[in-house]
């Protein structure tokens, strides 16, 4: 029983992750990097910013 019971909260977990990041998208952000101004392959500007700092 107790199986169910984690299996049900990760799925919730799961789906409002996944609602989270498609939001993100759909809005224009970058959803998975912290800092990114723009989303792009991997958040590949930010590495940039980081590295020139």
């Amino acid at each position: 029983m107790i199986d169910y019971i984690i299996g049900g909260v990760l799925a919730v977990l799961a789906l409002l992750a996944l609602r989270s990041v498609l939001k993100k998208s759909k809005d224009g952000g970058c959803a998975g990097c912290s800092g990114c101004t723009g989303c792009g392959s991997s958040c590949s500007g930010h590495e940039h910013e980081t590295a020139n700092k």
